[in-house]
């Protein structure tokens, strides 16, 4: 009985001793106890070793560590059981002084890895100057604009270059914390990864960003680098080298298994959309895919597009299938942003599976203008045990030029459109063209609206010979006016017979009415080509002339108390005088009506001239230039010639053309002698009582109206 007791009393003894110290203990010696497993992991049962055996297991342990190499991955998730804790940093890689050879300045943040802005540095480039007095010119970034909290971590709601997502990964962290993801915990600045340029004192030319994940099984990586210019004179519109950014991605496999990866790369987010009330584009997702042949494809997809699809509930993917993508990225008026995937190149199996546009933030008045951005989504990549896979990017930040994007295989993102009967490819010819002359002009240093009226001179001397054809005939027409009076007087009730009668009058004058119209139309394709000339050249953007400061939109002379409906909010003087000198020129050149029909056209004139002053009043300032020159022109060139150039005598049809070889003469053949030959044979056919083919139907209805009672 008293051993049972004694053995009762010992095991109360001991259970409460050990409750004590299992209790007290981890608080007074916290050092003698291991953390517990976390919820929802387990320590895998090994086979039990003895104390010498497991003291040895920790020795090697811990000389491995000391080594460098890693220990086993589910001893790793079992020891970390918390987020990687790194600083918030930014860093910058190129540089805003294009002395130093760079094109961009980058500004990374540690929170993703991704691209905060990226600068162009060439001071032709600086962002649109604000209206309001005073205010400072800043560089314009090609990314990251009106994106903001990109510096914060876990709370970075916008997408920001660069960052990376993969779905594995990211559900583990969210068990760690619901807010935890790649593109918002803070990555590590790998210090011996960060390359000063040697040409450049204290200009970074490289940075390597790097993390682990919790669970032991990936070191992922990401190195930016900026590329420069080797040669300080090298023609900065024809090497694209300082406008690309190298982004290499490496996915390091720590476990003792082979595993697979699937990432989505956040592409170009944040594209300015400058001066959008006039902006002849908006942006654009645009991709190039190169086919198996070695062809390319190309397409854009509008932003307007994109937020109607969203709206519609799904946005479609862009997929590549067997092919490659050659480029994808945004796409406005005068920059782009795209990403050149360098599985190609390298030889390597294609990165992407495809890409998918993003609506940023929708605007829901103007769909246009929405932020939009595209998120390139790879294909399923293997990783073997203990090694690594890389990937290459590059990112070509910088303006459009065809120079600039043909090494590249990019030139048609440049892209121009037809108009009526002008295909789009004469277009583009026309507008290059236009453009080579005055950058030939702009090269002997004259300033860019000089060089649209030097241009207009050449294209008005061009059309001399056409222009005094037009001076011509407006002689003779004041000449036939009379004669057509007489003819409508006489002709009255039978206007068949008038109109016979005119253009007998037009073949022996020598008159042509639709000459007028022909140096309008000569001018035309010169009208389109200018203006998506305006409107895709980088080198019209922010050229001053007069008061204002950009040729390629409006002049903006000062703003408006109230928004006019169909004007806007700002008063614009040039569509004013272009409109002004139009309407002159109409009634410096038309003949003063002489009847009510006259008089209409010339009311239906005005109006529409009118008309064309609302719609002149948002294109570019450079396109009123080349109009303003032009009426100038054309005015003081009539005048001129109605001088000089005296009336021809009347050509008809029996004027005889000698042939400068001998031979007989040959009667003159023109469209009105031609059109006057068959109206002579008409009127010689006539039926069997003397009626002429014209007039029979007429006969026949004066003989019903007699007939009838």
């Amino acid at each position: 009985m008293d051993q049972q007791r004694r053995l009762l009393t010992f095991t109360v003894l001991s259970f409460l001793i050990l409750f004590g110290w299992m209790s007290v203990g981890p608080k007074l010696f916290p050092g003698m106890f291991p953390p517990a497993p976390p919820p929802g992991k387990q320590v895998k049962e090994q086979d039990p070793k003895p104390d010498d055996a497991v003291a040895d297991d920790k020795g090697a342990d811990e000389k491995k560590v000391e080594k460098g190499d890693k220990p086993d991955a589910e001893v790793v998730a079992v020891a970390e059981t918390k987020l990687p804790d790194h600083p918030t940093k930014a860093v910058v890689i190129g540089s805003d002084d294009p002395k130093t050879g760079f094109g961009l300045k980058v500004t990374l943040s540690s929170v993703g890895a991704g691209i905060v802005s990226a600068e162009l540095n060439d001071p032709r480039y600086k962002a649109l100057k604000p209206f309001q007095p005073g205010a400072a010119v800043l560089q314009l970034s090609l990314l990251g604009n009106d994106l903001t909290n990109k510096l914060q971590p876990l709370k970075a709601a916008p997408p920001v270059t660069g960052q990376l997502a993969i779905d594995d990964i990211d559900k583990k962290l969210r068990k760690l914390d619901a807010d935890a993801n790649l593109a918002r915990l803070c990555w590590e600045v790998v210090p011996e990864d960060v390359e000063v340029a040697a040409e450049a004192k204290g200009v970074l030319k490289s940075v390597t960003f790097g993390i682990k994940t919790p669970d032991g099984l990936w070191e992922l990586r990401k190195k930016y680098e900026v590329r420069r210019w080797e040669k300080a004179d090298a023609n900065r519109d024809e090497d694209p080298t300082g406008y690309q950014l190298a982004v290499q991605l490496s996915f390091k496999n720590l476990s003792s298994k082979e595993l697979t990866v699937v990432y989505d790369l956040q592409g170009p987010a944040g594209l300015p959309l400058e001066n959008a009330e006039n902006a002849s584009k908006f942006r654009d997702v645009k991709f190039g895919i190169r086919e198996q042949d070695g062809s390319l494809t190309t397409n854009a997809v509008a932003s307007a597009a994109i937020v109607k699809e969203l709206d519609n509930g799904k946005i479609q993917e862009l997929k590549a299938g067997n092919r490659t993508f050659q480029y994808i990225g945004l796409d406005t008026q005068y920059f782009t942003a795209l990403v050149f995937p360098q599985d190609a190149a390298q030889k390597q199996a294609s990165y992407l599976d495809f890409a998918k546009p993003q609506v940023v933030q929708k605007n829901a008045a103007l769909p246009a203008w929405s932020e939009v951005s595209v998120q390139l989504r790879s294909v399923e990549h293997t990783v073997p045990a203990e090694d690594e896979i890389t990937h290459d990017y590059d990112f070509y930040l910088g303006p459009k030029r065809v120079a600039l994007l043909t090494p590249l295989g990019a030139e048609k993102v440049i892209e121009f459109s037809g108009f009526l009967f002008i295909p789009a490819s004469l277009v583009a010819v026309i507008a290059n063209g236009l453009l080579w002359v005055l950058n030939t002009f702009h090269g002997f240093g004259l300033p860019y609206g000089i060089c649209i009226m030097l241009l207009t001179v050449l294209v008005r001397s061009c059309m001399f010979p056409i222009s005094r054809k037009q001076a011509v005939n407006a002689k003779r027409m004041k000449e036939v006016q009379p004669r057509i009076a007489e003819l409508k007087a006489k002709y009255a009730d039978d206007k068949q017979k008038f109109a016979e009668e005119q253009m007998k009058l037009f073949a022996e004058t020598g008159f042509n009415p639709l000459s007028g119209c022909l140096p309008v139309l000569m001018q035309l394709p010169i009208f389109i080509g200018l203006y998506q000339a305006l409107s895709t050249s980088v080198d019209l953007r922010r050229a001053p002339f007069l008061w204002f400061d950009n040729l390629a939109a409006p002049d903006a002379l000062f703003q408006l108390p109230i928004a006019v409906p169909f004007l806007g909010n700002w008063f614009n003087l040039l569509p004013i005088i272009t409109t002004s000198l139009f309407l002159f020129q109409q009634k410096m050149f038309m003949p003063p009506p002489t009847d009510e029909q006259t008089r209409m056209q010339a009311k239906v004139f005005f109006w529409m001239t009118l008309m064309m002053g609302f719609m002149f009043y948002h294109v570019p300032a450079g396109l009123c230039v080349y109009f303003i020159a032009s009426s100038v022109w054309s005015m003081g060139e009539r005048k001129l010639l109605d001088r000089v150039v005296p009336t021809p005598p009347p050509t008809s049809n029996t004027t005889l053309l000698i042939p400068p070889n001998g031979g007989p003469a040959k009667p003159a053949n023109n469209f009105w002698s031609r059109m006057k030959d068959k109206l002579e044979k008409m009127g010689e056919m006539q039926d069997v009582n003397g009626v002429p083919v014209s007039g029979q139907k007429r006969q026949r209805d004066k003989d019903k109206r007699k007939s009838r009672p």
